[in-house]
């Protein structure tokens, strides 16, 4: 069969691997793999399983619910899970070696997240959060049917609605279920929202993250590192140094627990990297395991078909070493370090990206979920072996894509280095047409990542693929204010984006535009998010780009003020000076609205109603400016269903429009 150019439609023959756990024992790996329905326009998520040292998989639960999150119990001998049916998750537990299924909670309406075992395997810890007596489905329905308005709701907190999440009427709490008995109880009742509960290694307690009110409405990553008993008398928090933290987890000895986070004494906005931390129990402190390593731990690379997994620190066996994941430069790397902050090396090597992981219990074997420009994330597995520099290798168990790949004429994009106005080197890649001739002249596609603290990498993105199979040189690239370098490099566009960030992008057209095989006069640019707002900064300054695409865009950082999910401060207490009421103007200048006028460039708008990080107003606002004055521009307006994220996890048949919708209009305006 004759390879063929990637297009839109393989987005519904894809398989997205996920989650990869590794059993107790290191011999099997339960995970998921999502696929998309065609028929019902869905999503169907299964659990499966793969035996490390044979390489077999097998599916290993079955129907139409949405199976996630698997875990093992400590004796190994079962598997929790989410399944969700009728927009409700419950947990389940699965018998490993055969056996149905059995539903162990039956919550009210509301959001179960994760899980994780008591180290006896007879409990489970996680947490849940309540839908209000007032807007259940069932409530909605009644009043519905009996012609009753919806009641209104009453807001006292800054912090009240959440992206992907709505409106946060009721507080997320720790709970724990009795698996035996299927008894779920609440152990937590705090006014504040809760989060990661992870049992100690000798069931004494249980950890979690609390985000209590007098601080986060303030200082939103200002998170507090808390210990209870598993019947929730005894509580107490621990000394670790304010700032952000997540991703818990107890060291074999019961006397630590690390985490991911940074620390901040009177800055909090300030952009920083994410650090591994340990912070003693008994009230000793917290200790920067990371300080040296100037890179962001965790996956800060976007995708749009990809899936997560675990990226919480890992211990050792010992206990005298954790395993975590790094950012650097377009990659994801699995890393090391010991507890006195040295030894900090990277155990995986080359252009790939580790976006989930998990350890055995003796740590020898490892399950990653991993993934590269040309491939889509799949299941590996490895020995860890010796703690040296790229010593772990691996070994792929999953092949879900390889039939689909294999049909596509995917090529390897070409890393670039080129500077910018000041001298400052910026990484990129450039993906080609699959027929590509050197001697002929490409339009080009510069495409810009939202975040804007994110990077772009070494994943397989159908967006950028897509372009390239139509005939376009697609650019992108990691300006400043990216991560995956420098905390300097990304902190440096703090309260001012269309600066250095501008000064590199129009860098990065010029260099594009001095390739041979690059047609100068035919360029567009494209990007969502922050990219949407440095799509409509750079029409508003330059007008060398035939054609624009703006997404989940933003226009008027005035009017952003209070209108999304997460809480703006004032008067240079936040991430941006100035404020709306009497010193509004530092906030308008750096509105991409303020310089419509100089907006020549046609312009398409794709936003999505259901948007809380960036709400539809941006888009209302620039369309009807662009209409007043003449300029082409369409706005494409996206259902209240649709949200933030509609171009990664959004319905399949929109995501499709969307594509469709950015090839056509770039098609009208690029193809002479």
């Amino acid at each position: 069969m004759k390879a063929r150019p990637v297009s839109i439609a393989d987005l519904k023959r894809f398989h997205f691997v996920g989650d990869p756990q590794v059993s107790p024992n290191g011999e099997h790996v339960a995970f998921t793999v999502k696929v998309i329905d065609a028929q019902k326009n869905r999503y169907l998520t299964n659990l499966w399983m793969a035996d490390i040292s044979t390489g077999g998989v097998r599916q290993f639960t079955f129907g139409d619910a949405d199976d996630s999150s698997p875990r093992w119990s400590p004796d190994g001998n079962s598997i929790a899970f989410l399944r969700r049916q009728a927009d409700q998750s419950q947990m389940w537990i699965i018998p490993y070696k055969g056996g149905e299924a059995r539903q162990i909670t039956r919550l009210p309406e509301g959001s179960v997240g994760p899980s994780d075992w008591s180290p006896d395997s007879r409990n489970i810890a996680f947490t849940f959060r309540p839908t209000h007596a007032d807007w259940t489905k069932s409530a909605v329905g009644e009043r519905s049917k009996s012609g009753q308005a919806n009641p209104p709701r009453v807001i006292t907190r800054l912090l009240y609605r959440s992206e992907g999440s709505g409106f946060l009427d009721c507080r997320r709490q720790v709970w724990k279920c009795d698996v035996v008995n299927a008894a779920a109880t609440q152990v937590t009742f705090a006014d504040y929202d809760v989060d990661g509960p992870v049992w100690s290694p000798d069931g004494q307690y249980l950890a979690f993250i609390a985000d209590r009110d007098d601080k986060y409405e303030t200082s939103p990553y200002a998170r507090e590192i808390w210990i209870t008993s598993p019947d929730g008398r005894e509580s107490k928090m621990l000394s670790a140094s304010m700032g952000f933290a997540s991703g818990l987890s107890w060291s074999p000895d019961c006397k630590r627990v690390a985490y991911t986070g940074h620390a901040f004494e009177d800055d909090p906005w300030k952009p920083r990297h994410n650090r591994i931390w340990i912070v003693q129990v008994d009230g000793g402190g917290s200790q920067c395991l990371t300080q040296s390593l100037d890179r962001t731990v965790g996956n800060a690379t976007l995708g749009d078909v990809r899936e997560y997994g675990n990226n919480r620190p890992v211990w050792s066996a010992e206990g005298d070493r954790l395993f975590f994941t790094v950012s650097d430069s377009g990659n994801c790397h699995l890393y090391t370090v010991g507890l006195d902050g040295r030894q900090c090396v990277p155990l995986t090597k080359g252009n790939l990206d580790i976006s989930g992981f998990t350890v055995d219990a003796q740590s020898e074997n490892i399950a990653l979920l991993v993934g590269t420009a040309n491939q889509m994330a799949e299941l590996y597995v490895a020995n860890i072996g010796i703690p040296e520099p790229g010593a772990v290798n691996l070994r792929q168990i999953s092949h879900f894509n390889d039939e689909v790949t294999a049909e596509l004429l995917i090529q390897d994009p070409e890393e670039v280095r080129f500077e910018s106005g000041d001298g400052t080197p910026i990484q990129g890649w450039l993906l080609k047409p699959p027929d590509f001739d050197p001697s002929n002249a490409y339009p080009l596609v510069l495409s810009i990542h939202g975040g804007p603290h994110n990077q772009y990498g070494n994943v397989f993105f159908l967006e950028l693929r897509v372009l390239a199979a139509q005939g376009y040189v697609v650019l992108y690239c990691n300006p400043r204010g990216s991560e995956g370098y420098s905390e300097e490099f990304s902190a440096c566009i703090r309260g001012n984006w269309g600066g250095v960030d501008y000064d590199d992008l129009i860098a990065a057209s010029d260099f594009a535009a001095g390739l041979d095989w690059v047609d100068a006069d035919r360029m567009a640019v494209i990007g969502g998010s922050y990219g949407g707002f440095m799509v409509n900064w750079i029409i508003g300054h330059d007008n060398r780009f035939r054609c624009a695409v703006t997404e989940r865009t933003v226009s008027n950082m005035h009017a952003d003020f209070g209108t999304v999910d997460l809480p703006e401060y004032a008067d240079g207490a936040g991430y941006w000076e100035g404020n709306a009421w009497d010193n509004p103007d530092a906030l308008w200048q750096q509105s991409p609205l303020k310089y419509v006028a100089n907006m020549h460039t046609p312009l398409l708008i794709m936003h999505s109603e259901g948007d809380l990080r960036c709400p539809i107003h941006h888009a209302e606002q620039l369309f009807a400016a662009l209409r007043h004055l003449r300029r082409e521009v369409v706005f494409v307006r996206y259902p209240i269903e649709t949200d933030h994220g509609m171009s990664r996890n959004g319905p399949p048949d929109l995501r499709e429009d969307r594509l469709n919708r950015l090839v056509d209009w770039l098609k009208a305006h690029l193809k002479d």
